[in-house]
């Protein structure tokens, strides 16, 4: 969700449209870059996509300028809305990634100063307090520092100043913000895949950091030493960004689930130095288990409460940490908060995060960017391993987060569930049978495209497979564009079963379990109605009169779910294709969510 980019020392235009379309995955609605070019600010937005900026864009030499490509929160998606944006006289840009909310209040103190404002944009105001700070005489730096201890909110921001060509400053207050170093500049990004091929060193800002980016290289301004460590950044994590041959990056990533399962199978603690969560489980006396996510990470935490209070015996729910701290929850020393995110950066899970922290309460931040501010702001943390995920639709790290739930329930349980051992047997081959899952699913393919012309469908889960379900419904619904809702197969007579129809398709979760033939009757209710039904089910089970039915292989019952959601995403991938979608950039979504 909005990207930020910035380059002193090389081309400025031509390196920053290579960052901005590497920062499209996130998602946005408009572009913008502004070059300091003989002492003047040239601005340059487009509405649309980076290519619609790209074409509007002359040449130039510059060697100092920001980009931005923005998902709108404050106002519609148009060039007047677009990052960056100026101060009144054109000396200072700006552009910001997150949410101010006192906004309103700001802008009123520069109308009564006779400012006007040209967008209905939050991040305006910004450019026009660091300009007041910086007519008082205070360097750049500062007056960046000044300008952003009148806000209230989140903030990752880059400034410029058109008197100060080769310079631009940094700051965030806990959004993703990475500068870098290479041979032909430095840079500055919200995600390490616009650092990616021209820097060959990167760390990240840390909160309340501010730095300088100059043709030198990265300088402090903080008395303190800088928290973050630089990294390399070398050909092997380049090649990750890449895709590798693949049509998009979500055919890739659901291919690359084998090897990421393995990768997280392969190493089951951090060290103790960084934030290792099985020492940290092991003294902190849990009797309960609160799963917070957002989106599939909230399915996923689902699921994971499924696994804690099957396998461990211990009480265990989930809830969307979007609402969690505006419902004023009773907390529980007793009980471990999980926060879920991919990133490490969604908004609503850091809140919940730090909301729970101020009140001394345990937090398990699980994550699959290890430098990221849900890593370092938890207790302890456990981090998934799947590698860099590029397209919206999460799908290899979802695989991942149900291992590591898995993991934790496992290591909650002490080792006095009689399952644990044939679990553990069934994990040593899980890649393996995920690799024949996606090398074999022709038969999904075929069904995909068969169920693509329906506008509307059920997903049907019971037990464990609810959350299997609602992340199956949320895969068609993301890149496909067709309405999709979940609901529990008991629920299915209670209200739902009036929308179905011959109009109407149901995706039915059939596993090999003690409820198999509850779920056949379900497949009846609905072919009672001359509803379409497609069935995913295991093994050599009987077959559905009536319903195409995709079958998927048996091997634990607590990884079938996995399975089962793998053969989903195909379903919704392969659907998606065929009605012609971006599968990497659906509408209005994005990767990151940054604000609230």
């Amino acid at each position: 969700m909005c990207g930020i980019a910035g380059t002193v020392g090389t081309r400025a235009q031509t390196e920053l449209v290579r960052m901005m379309h590497s920062l499209e995955y996130r998602g946005y609605d408009s572009a913008g870059i502004c070059l300091i070019d003989n002492g003047r600010i040239v601005r340059h937005r487009a509405s649309g996509r980076v290519t619609d900026l790209e074409r509007t864009l002359p040449g130039s030499t510059a060697t100092t300028g920001i980009g931005h490509t923005r998902w709108a929160t404050h106002g519609p998606p148009s060039e007047r809305n677009a990052h960056p944006h100026l101060s009144s006289d054109h000396r200072i840009a700006v552009v910001h990634n997150g949410t101010l909310h006192n906004a309103t209040a700001l802008r009123a103190r520069l109308a009564e100063r006779g400012i006007v404002l040209s967008s209905d944009t939050d991040s305006e105001v910004l450019a026009h307090l660091i300009r007041t700070a910086v007519g008082t005489g205070v360097p750049l730096s500062e007056a960046v520092r000044d300008a952003v201890a009148l806000v209230d909110g989140s903030y990752a921001v880059l400034a410029i100043d058109r008197t100060l060509a080769g310079t631009i400053v940094a700051t965030t207050n806990g959004g993703s913000l990475l500068v870098g170093t290479g041979p032909d500049g430095v840079r500055v990004a919200s995600d390490l895949a616009a650092l990616s091929g021209r820097c060959d060193h990167y760390r990240s800002l840390r909160a309340g950091e501010i730095v300088s980016l100059t043709p030198h290289g990265v300088v402090e301004h903080d008395q303190r030493a800088p928290e973050g460590r630089w990294q390399p950044l070398g050909a092997d994590r380049t090649a990750e960004f890449t895709q590798g041959g693949f049509a998009d990056f979500m055919a890739k990533e659901i291919h690359e689930q084998r090897t990421a399962a393995q990768r997280f199978l392969d190493v089951t603690d951090e060290p103790a130095e960084s934030g290792g969560w099985q020492a940290y489980l092991d003294r902190s006396g849990i009797r309960r288990v609160k799963f917070l996510g957002c989106g599939s990470s909230y399915y996923a935490g689902q699921l994971g409460a499924h696994f804690v209070e099957s396998l461990a015996r211990i009480p265990a729910d989930a809830e969307p940490a979007t609402e969690f701290r505006y419902r004023d929850p009773l907390l529980d020393e007793s009980c471990l908060y999980v926060l879920i995110s991919q990133s490490g950066e969604t908004l609503d899970t850091l809140v919940a995060g730090r909301f729970l922290r101020e009140r001394g309460m345990p937090v398990l931040g699980v994550v699959n960017v290890a430098d990221s501010a849900l890593a370092r702001e938890s207790d302890a943390r456990m981090l998934l391993r799947a590698g860099p995920e590029i397209s919206v639709a999460s799908t290899k790290v979802f695989t991942n987060m149900g291992l590591a739930f898995l993991a934790l329930a496992a290591h909650l349980a002490q080792g006095d569930d009689a399952e644990l051992p044939q679990l553990q047997a069934a994990l040593s081959i899980l890649p393996g049978v995920i690799g024949d899952l996606i090398d074999n699913s022709d038969a999904i393919q075929r069904a995909a495209t068969e169920f693509s012309d329906f506008a509307h469908m059920y997903f049907i889960g019971r037990a464990g497979m609810w959350p299997i379900a609602r992340e199956g419904a949320q895969k068609l619904k993301e890149i496909s564009y067709i309405h999709a809702e979940a609901y529990q197969a008991s629920e299915l007579k209670h209200g739902p079963l009036a929308l179905v129809g011959p109009e109407l398709a149901s995706v039915v979760l059939v596993p090999r379990d003690d409820n198999e033939q509850r779920n056949r009757t379900t497949v009846e209710q609905i072919q009672a109605r001359r509803g379409r039904v497609l069935v995913v089910t295991q093994g050599d089970s009987a077959d559905f009169a009536g319903a195409t039915t995709v079958r998927v292989p048996v091997l634990h019952p607590y990884l079938d779910h996995l399975l089962m959601n793998i053969a989903l995403q195909l379903f919704a991938y392969h659907a998606a294709r065929a009605l012609g979608r971006d599968v990497d950039r659906p509408r209005n979504l994005a990767k990151s969510v940054t604000v609230e």
